[in-house]
């Protein structure tokens, strides 16, 4: 009488081997393009977040403002009692620095991602400013558009105190019966 072995033969070792190495790679190439999507979708929620910040504060300082320069480089913004703001364009990044009497200085840095580019202006009437953040893709085959844009009055707050209580109140009592 025989015995029977059990076992598995070489040729079972190696198909099962293949078929869970074969497993393995593709496992590891979608754990590969996951990564990829959270580092990219990372990446364009941080510039996201700095590019709404830079448009908030821009929208604040040229509200604030008194007169406002700008070049290719960046804008200078100049408030009450000699307080000026400095906004300098270097790539994809934008740098804030505001100065005041008697206090040290204030310096802000906005990150942008490598493929948008940041461009200050006055518009032609002199009395708004503008910011546009741009996507300029280089060698991508996309068409370059605007990100964000952003027009602000200059001095805006300044106009809003120059009204004065007494016509608000005049104002207000003629629409009452």
């Amino acid at each position: 009488m025989m015995r029977r072995m059990f076992g598995h033969t070489l040729v079972e070792l190696v198909v099962s081997m293949a078929a869970g190495t074969t497993l393995m790679v593709l496992a590891l190439g979608l754990v590969h393009e996951s990564m990829t999507m959270s580092a990219l979708s990372k990446e364009r929620a941080s510039h996201d977040r700095n590019s709404q910040r830079l448009v908030d504060q821009f929208r604040a300082d040229v509200h604030r403002c008194e007169t406002i320069e700008c070049d290719s480089n960046g804008c200078r913004l100049t408030l009450a009692n000699n307080h000026t703001v400095e906004y300098s364009i270097q790539d994809a990044l934008v740098i804030r620095n505001e100065s005041r009497k008697k206090q040290r200085d204030w310096r802000e840095p906005y990150s942008m991602a490598k493929s948008y580019r940041v461009a200050m202006s006055v518009v032609d009437t002199a009395d708004e400013a503008l910011l546009e953040i741009r996507f300029s893709p280089a060698q991508t085959g996309y068409e370059s558009r605007v990100d964000r844009r952003v027009t602000a009055t200059i001095g805006r707050r300044k106009l809003m105190r120059q009204t004065s209580p007494a016509e608000t109140d005049s104002d207000r009592s003629e629409e009452s019966p």
